[in-house]
């Protein structure tokens, strides 16, 4: 059957069932073909669901139909988005016939006498958005950093989808343009073009809330992003908002008919100074104003150009909105490698002062060593000389306060004091230590396989955790059997605290590998010092299971 995103389950399965899951519970005991016949019927309902919401949207759109062909107002578009966006391209058929379906049924879509062309006409344009956004999510996937959602993706895909949706939909547009036998091309040019205004139009104002909250209800978390928002630039946005679309009014008012220019430059600037979000926003107010200006009695020409000005507006805001965004993550994301090449640089100093570590340490550990052994010998004698045992006693104390005070300011030496936490997606934590250990993993003839979890924050010092990941990585790597060892990496959400765990098989017959064991202390101080603990542990299967515990992060997603 058809496949789905983990953020369409979340999405979807709301409308079939409350927000029960769209695929049954994973440990449920219930007979395979049971399961299987509630997991058709759930799909089934919301595919029915989804074209009942199509086929209301498609007719609210008739108030704005142009040339009695197609609307330039068609918000069913941005729903076929959003669905197809959030369940996956191989749902188009299957959404395709949905619609089909239940338009023609309710009456909504007339068939011309050409069945066959006429069916095509119909069910062509959801294919064609299934194949656009499969393409533009492929390559979303390829190109971005750390599986990161990049912003322009979708303004791009906005954009194409109704272009290619109209060279899909001709066939369905030549019998309506045709008069006496012949096709009249400029109302076939008017047509195709309203189509494209339409549907890019409905995406860009309906789709991108349904994917805020589609996001929201996958990783459990509100869309908090409007809190960062400061009031005097929202205040600065909603003056210059209204002054724009009072200079709207006022180039009507002297005679030069409805210009949306100034309106089109205050939503460029949303978007510009906030991202996406206002940019959304100020398209949507926008259209508010426009829309019932031309629901009135005007002539399709006036209605066309109005709305190809509208268009202009939400492609340019939502595009300058993308770029920010786009630059926003850009910025965070050369940070957060400036911290990882920082630490580079620490690593490379702690090398360079190693070799003096261990001279500031062996000279006071072979002083003890020699002491010790004078202060035994000084006990076995018959007559110990108390002043000699409290001599060499006073001696062994010195040379150990003195290695304490050592140790204390090496741990003191980066720790964590010394940076700002940050909030970072664990997600992209763990697939960054994932592709650290790769290379030693495939050396060492074993893999990694990330089994995932859910989509969670952490206020942390991110370059220390991938650190300590990375160390339990290593000592999974040196446990694992070879050739042939599978080591799993993923985390978990509980009692306010996120758990990052390694587990990995130990062979009965592999000798466990001597070492100093500092990749544990280490990992173990990090997690002390971020709140949380260290936990080895090893599981019914005889494989050795490695925790970290991380305090959860209750603020805004990344």
């Amino acid at each position: 059957m058809w496949g789905i995103s983990q953020a369409g389950r979340t999405w979807l399965t709301a409308l079939a069932r409350g927000g029960a899951s769209a695929f049954g519970d994973a440990g449920s005991a219930a007979p395979a073909d049971e399961l299987w016949s509630g997991k058709l019927l759930r799909r089934l309902l919301v595919l029915f669901a989804y074209g009942i919401a199509f086929t209301l949207l498609r007719s609210a759109s008739s108030h704005w139909t142009t040339h009695k062909l197609f609307s330039v107002w068609f918000p069913a578009a941005g729903l076929r988005f959003a669905f197809l966006w959030i369940a996956g391209p191989r749902w188009a058929p299957a959404a395709a016939l949905a619609e089909l379906f239940v338009s023609v049924g309710a009456g909504t879509v007339e068939l011309s006498n050409d069945i066959l062309l006429s069916l095509l006409g119909i069910v062509a344009p959801c294919l064609v958005y299934g194949a656009v956004i499969g393409i533009v999510q492929k390559r979303m996937r390829r190109h971005s950093v750390n599986g990161e959602f990049d912003p322009l993706a979708f303004a791009i895909a906005a954009v194409l989808g109704p272009m290619a949706a109209c060279i899909a939909a001709l066939p369905w547009a030549l019998p309506l343009s045709s008069r006496s036998g012949s096709i009249d091309a400029p109302l076939l040019f008017s047509a195709l073009l309203v189509f494209t205004l339409g549907d890019l139009l409905g995406i860009l104002i309906l789709a991108p809330p349904i994917l805020w909250l589609a996001h929201a209800a996958r990783s459990g978390r509100p869309w908090t992003r409007a809190q960062q928002w400061r009031r005097a630039r929202l205040l600065e946005l909603s003056l210059l908002l209204a002054s724009a679309w009072a200079l709207v009014w006022l180039l009507q008012r002297v005679g030069d008919g409805l210009v949306l220019a100034p309106a089109l430059l205050a939503a460029c600037w949303f978007g510009l100074r906030s991202g996406r979000a206002l940019a959304w926003v100020a398209i949507v107010v926008s259209t508010l104003i426009v829309l019932p200006m031309t629901d009135n009695p005007v002539s399709d020409a006036v209605r066309l150009q109005v709305h190809m000005q509208l268009a202009c507006l939400a492609i340019g805001a939502y595009l300058a909105g993308s770029y920010a965004d786009a630059q926003a993550r850009a910025i965070s994301e050369i940070g957060r490698r400036d911290r990882l090449l920082l630490h580079a640089e620490r690593l490379k100093t702690v090398r360079a002062m190693s070799v003096a570590v261990i001279h500031e340490l062996s000279q006071p550990l072979s002083t003890i060593a020699i002491e010790a052994r004078a202060l035994v010998e000084a006990t076995q004698a018959p007559q110990p000389d108390a002043e000699e045992v409290r001599s060499i006693g006073s001696l062994i104390a010195v040379k150990a306060d003195h290695m304490a005070e050592l140790i204390r300011r090496l741990r003191a030496f980066g720790s964590s004091g010394s940076e700002s936490q940050t909030v970072v997606s664990l997600r992209h934590l763990v697939s960054d230590a994932v592709s650290l250990a790769t290379p030693e993993a495939a050396n060492g003839q074993v893999s990694i396989a990330c089994v995932g979890g859910p989509d969670v924050t952490a206020s942390v010092h991110d370059v220390e955790i991938r650190q300590a990941m990375l160390n339990l990585l290593r000592n999974a790597i040196a446990a694992a059997p070879k050739p042939g060892g599978v080591i799993t990496v993923g985390w978990s959400q509980a009692d306010g605290f996120v758990r990052l765990w390694v587990e990995n098989p130990v062979a009965s017959d592999t000798p466990r590998q001597r070492g100093m064991g500092l990749g544990l202390i280490i990992t173990r101080t990090i997690a002390q010092a971020h709140g949380g603990r260290l936990e080895v542990e090893t599981t019914e299967t005889g494989a050795v299971r490695s925790t970290l515990h991380v305090p959860i992060y209750e603020g805004s997603e990344v």
